[in-house]
């Protein structure tokens, strides 16, 4: 069965001067009428500078600026030059932070981008749903994923395990099983990443059914008993050293380097994560992440386009990102799924080592809290749960300050 088929249910004058300016194609010239500005990650830059001269070499007279923003510091460039009213033409932007200036009306509603050539249901609903409200839609997703296991196969046999485990207690059997046989930790979290531990936290949450969902008196429903029941998942194990203490100094990467230097057996990652670990010569395997009863449901994120209210040139964006929505040009770009589902047929998406991975993110898998307040508990989860981790306060009491921060920041509109 193919993805698509699988889911069809679905001062600013660059506000920092850290931020690196890359011009691509014939930069030097071209009048404001004829150029511009892209903000994107740094990790993007070189297909990205293809995709750019083909689009100059279709476009001639246009010049498209390539501006280089980093992981650490995009979120926060971002919302200053949203906010500043002084902006570039378009922002490749973490889809979970668009709500945020949505609620703040800093985008242009790009509804009628739509049409024919990039049809709205070819796209991951959850995805679209997730750049959208119900007066129009503010960005044009194209990256998708979400994380699933990824373990050691040579590992594994020789604890004499020979299957991946499908349920949250087989998860923890084999980590003792690992943990006993090959005298290592199992596996670890990376509990020193912000972002990324919302991400794990999130999708214990859902796993053990926790929703947010919008109530009549503008407030948004909040599961305390899923999210101590996720910060428990995420406690199990260090006390009985089946997790790696390096968790805690760790973001996705370091714990990638902590698998590929087989000092774990397994772990959760993103589908972007398999080509180094292929190259380091590491046997891996791939299976959906648990969850109590069989696979998880995992909180799905992904990369939007969105285009400031403030952007110079909307029209020629719009050809811009017309251009860079075919589906041939998403699954050229992308480093793990493309948002249109067309674009999944590519075969770069093949391997078989990606089917657990989009069957996840696709069947089991929800999207980020669309709402503007969500991204303000990040931080407050952070902290609980490096304290679980560290054993400095329970899954309940840890908590309780989650749960407090919700009713507080958590609206609907």
């Amino acid at each position: 069965m193919t993805w698509k088929n699988r889911s069809r249910i679905a001062g600013a004058a660059l506000v920092a001067a850290s931020l690196v300016v890359v011009t691509a194609g014939c930069a030097a010239g071209g009048s404001d009428e004829n150029t511009i500005t892209w903000w994107s990650p740094n990790w993007d830059t070189p297909k990205a500078n293809e995709l750019i001269k083909a689009f100059e070499a279709d476009n001639p007279g246009v010049t498209v600026k390539l501006v280089e923003t980093t992981n650490d510091t995009m979120a926060n460039k971002i919302k200053t030059t949203l906010d500043s009213g002084s902006t570039p033409d378009v922002i490749t932007e973490l889809v979970s932070r668009v709500p945020l200036y949505m609620a703040k009306d800093q985008l242009l509603d790009v509804s009628d981008w739509y049409g024919s050539d990039m049809p709205t249901d070819d796209f991951n609903e959850g995805a679209l749903g997730a750049v959208s409200s119900d007066d129009g839609i503010y960005g044009i997703p194209w990256r998708w994923d979400a994380s699933s296991l990824i373990y050691n196969k040579d590992m594994f046999e020789e604890a004499g395990i020979t299957e991946p485990p499908t349920t949250w207690a087989e998860l923890q059997a084999d980590a003792k099983t690992l943990n006993d046989k090959l005298g290592i930790p199992a596996y670890g979290w990376p509990l020193g990443s912000e972002s990324n531990t919302q991400t794990r936290w999130l999708t214990g949450y859902y796993s053990h059914g926790g929703e947010f969902e919008a109530q009549s008196d503008g407030t948004v429903s909040f599961d305390a008993d899923a999210s101590e029941a996720a910060l428990q998942d995420i406690a199990d194990g260090f006390s009985e050293g089946w997790v790696t203490k390096a968790s805690f100094e760790s973001d996705n990467t370091a714990v990638q380097q902590l698998f590929i230097n087989k000092q774990i057996a397994f772990y959760a990652d993103g589908a972007y994560a398999l080509a180094p670990i292929k190259d380091a010569g590491i046997n891996a395997g791939t299976a959906m992440w648990p969850g109590p009863d069989g696979p998880g449901t995992v909180g799905t994120n992904g990369w939007a386009y969105i285009v400031p209210k403030a952007s110079k040139n909307p029209e020629l964006t719009a050809k811009f990102m017309a251009f860079m929505n075919t589906p041939e040009n998403q699954a050229a770009l992308t480093l793990t799924f493309p948002a249109r589902l067309s674009a999944a047929e590519d075969e770069k998406f093949a391997d078989p080592l990606f089917t657990p991975f989009l069957e996840q993110q696709n069947e089991h898998g929800k999207a980020v809290p669309p709402f503007p307040g969500y991204s303000q508990l990040t931080q407050t989860i952070f902290a609980a749960a490096q304290k679980v981790g560290l054993g400095q306060a329970t899954a309940a009491e840890a908590n309780q300050a989650i749960v407090d921060q919700a009713a507080n920041v958590l609206k609907a509109d």
